[in-house]
């Protein structure tokens, strides 16, 4: 018994850390729904972003994100059934969107045809392992379909820095008419607009719910109006903080900024 007592003494402190590191996790899931990232998983999505090609489609007033990505970079990724190659004909699906089109009926495992999507009728080749990244929410489509699909390029991209934390932006311009519904939680569209202050101009940015919780649980704003110094180079204004849609808007920030604008 002493011996196990002193293995128990010894232990004390790192048990007492490990602990308070699972409830903090515990309470941000259950506050948020997806753990805080790069508490529980090193960005694997960093490499994959590389060289990526994106196009934006707003089906029901929903955005949906459409990649072509190198099979190098995807191939990094597990697949939770199927593979996560892609290959002419197939198409690869994030672990969230896929639940989603599940319960939508659109396919019930791989090797289903979805007709008529989008523009191409692609099999499903795979749907990736839930990574808590971006790549949940996305469809990887090959070369060939993504010529084929429907959507717009440049609409939407996604930064990098310090190879770590892909951030996806959404391009709108300032008094544009967003393509897809904006669910406001807090602010409103008539606040997207620039400020100036003290000289410097600040670029109006809407965050989605989930990377809204994350900037705040870092310190980086409090509320609609906050500034923040040298975001990706710029400086930026959150004007809003959208309600969660449950898609990849979610981990979104929507503004000006354009892939140019924030390298």
């Amino acid at each position: 018994m002493s011996m196990v007592a002193d293995i128990i003494k010894k232990q004390k402190v790192s048990i007492i850390v490990t602990a308070a590191v699972v409830l903090l996790v515990s309470v941000y899931y259950f506050a948020w729904g997806t753990p805080y990232p790069g508490m529980l998983f090193v960005y694997r999505d960093a490499a994959v972003y590389r060289d990526m090609k994106l196009k934006a489609n707003y089906a029901d007033g929903t955005l949906k994100v459409f990649a072509l990505a190198t099979p190098a970079a995807l191939s990094a990724y597990r697949a939770a059934e199927g593979e996560s190659v892609v290959r002419d004909n197939t198409v690869v699906i994030g672990w969230a969107e896929g639940r989603m089109m599940r319960r939508e009926g659109l396919f019930s495992e791989p090797g289903d045809t979805i007709k008529n999507f989008f523009g191409i009728d692609p099999i499903v080749g795979g749907v990736l392992g839930r990574t808590f990244g971006l790549v949940d929410d996305m469809h990887f489509v090959s070369k060939s379909q993504f010529e084929k699909i429907d959507g717009e390029e440049g609409r939407v991209f996604i930064a990098v820095k310090d190879n770590k934390s892909p951030k996806l932006f959404f391009v709108l311009a300032a008094g544009e008419t967003p393509p897809m519904t904006l669910p406001f939680a807090e602010g409103s569209l008539a606040d997207y607009t620039y400020r100036e202050i003290n000289g410097r101009r600040y670029y109006p940015v809407i965050l989605g719910s989930g990377e809204a919780a994350m900037m705040k649980f870092e310190r980086l704003f409090r509320k609609p109006g906050d500034t923040i110094d040298g975001f990706f180079g710029r400086d930026i204004v959150i004007t809003g903080v959208l309600a969660e849609t449950d898609t990849i808007i979610d981990m979104g920030h929507i503004s000006p900024l354009t892939a140019a604008d924030t390298k």
